[in-house]
């Protein structure tokens, strides 16, 4: 009887994680073909706003979210040449702005998708560097010296480059961590159910206290995990 409960119960998990699976891909390919269809009629934030969504639904041995980084660098690479190509300093402050918004949106949907993998990896010191790169000219044609305080351009962008390499997510095994205690919660719970009474609902005092101690135990940790990070 348990075991029949314990297979239906995941079964009904499969069934929840595969729908939610589909539509996390449905929801990215939309997003894609909204944000092709934009940057093909030239709607720069709305092939932004498009191309980061689909690289945010972001399931593992799926093409969708790595299309929606190649189009907001695409973007990016794009805005940076009319940039060198533009005369007046409204269409290089126009053009810039652009260009920074497509890698800040780069630089989120790297973050975002940041879990035990991390699919995009390669391109996060891209797209630092030419934010650094990008902020540094920003601020020195802006002329505000209480900004610029004296730094020139090499140490504008190293000052900024500084500031993008801090990473505040937890380390890897301190996420694992917390993932293993959930699961040890989780499993704690479901053993003192089908082990903490028999079939006829009797009490078992021994497995029932230890899958309780299990359970809170593991419970304690995870909360102190969630707390500390």
């Amino acid at each position: 009887m348990a075991r029949r409960w314990l297979c239906l119960i995941l079964a009904v998990l499969g069934v929840f994680l595969m729908v939610a699976s589909v539509r996390l891909v449905l929801r990215g390919q939309k997003a894609l073909s909204e944000a092709q269809l934009a940057e093909s009629n030239e709607s720069f934030w709305l092939a932004v706003d498009g191309y980061q969504q689909a690289m945010r639904a972001y399931l593992p041995f799926t093409k969708t979210s790595e299309q929606g980084a190649m189009g907001l660098e695409r973007l990016a690479l794009a805005a940076e040449t009319r940039l060198s190509e533009a005369s007046s300093q409204e269409s290089r402050r126009y053009y810039r702005t652009q260009a920074l918004e497509a890698w800040r949106r780069l630089r989120g949907g790297i973050w975002a998708t940041r879990s035990f993998l991390k699919p995009f990896e390669d391109r996060l010191d891209r797209a630092d560097s030419r934010i650094a790169e990008l902020m540094a000219d920003e601020i020195l044609d802006s002329g505000l010296q209480e900004v610029i305080r004296g730094r020139d351009r090499t140490q504008l962008v190293a000052d900024h480059r500084a500031l993008l390499a801090r990473d505040p997510s937890p380390s890897s095994v301190f996420a694992l961590l917390c993932f293993l205690l959930l699961c040890g919660w989780i499993g704690s719970i479901f053993a003192l159910i089908f082990k903490g009474f028999d079939r006829e609902g009797h009490l078992q005092h021994a497995p029932f206290w230890r899958c309780a101690i299990s359970a809170l135990g593991c419970f304690g940790g995870w909360m102190i995990c969630l707390w500390w990070s």
